[in-house]
């Protein structure tokens, strides 16, 4: 539920508004997200279903008292998005699943296919993995789509409150994880059939 997601969202909703709609609510979105997420709902009849993490807040913490997103944020979006999304799409049996990444975004998205496989054998579809900026913002201007309350205070990429900062230069996702060695979450790195090149 990012100014760059609802494109797509746009597109299933105009396509099938049954769709589900996965909203991975790790309890540490920003509170701008959550009304986002429930506007759109609201204005594209969305069917969107949270799926929430089985660890509580307050077992979410290392030896020393801090939250694993301070102390080891690889494992805190492990327990927090990467299980629950997993564990969800198994149980319901769920055999596609569309994502809006795009290969502009990062080094790892940048090898991608517009169809590739989780390591259950669940097919992932990415229908605008050739988009570019500028074609997100061209089909969000033609459609009038909003964008993310905080997208026009300098986030660009917006993920869980803790681990998103202002942007802090040109490239959209700097603003993630800021000052650590990580740019992904694991769910396009962990839930995706590794391939032998």
């Amino acid at each position: 539920f990012q100014t760059q997601s609802v494109p797509l969202l746009h597109i299933l909703s105009e396509s099938n508004n049954s769709i589900p709609i996965l909203f991975i609510n790790t309890r540490f979105h920003f509170p701008e997200t959550l009304q986002f997420k429930e506007k759109l709902r609201k204005e594209m009849s969305l069917n969107i279903i949270d799926v929430f993490p089985s660890i509580k807040l307050n077992e979410q913490k290392d030896i020393d008292g801090k939250f694993h997103y301070i102390s080891d944020p690889d494992y805190c979006c492990n327990i927090n998005k990467v299980s629950p999304l997993s564990e969800f799409m198994r149980k319901e049996k769920y055999d596609v699943w569309i994502s809006g990444i795009r290969r502009n975004q990062t080094a790892n998205r940048k090898i991608l296919n517009e169809i590739e496989e989780t390591p259950e054998g669940i097919i992932r579809y990415h229908p605008i993995l050739f988009w570019t900026d500028q074609d997100i913002e061209n089909y969000s201007t033609e459609n009038h789509l909003p964008s993310h309350p905080l997208h026009s205070h300098g986030y660009n990429s917006i993920g869980c409150e803790p681990c998103t900062k202002k942007i802090v230069n040109n490239n959209a996702r700097a603003n993630r994880w800021v000052g650590k060695n990580k740019t992904e979450c694991g769910l396009h790195t962990t839930l995706i059939r590794k391939r032998i090149n």
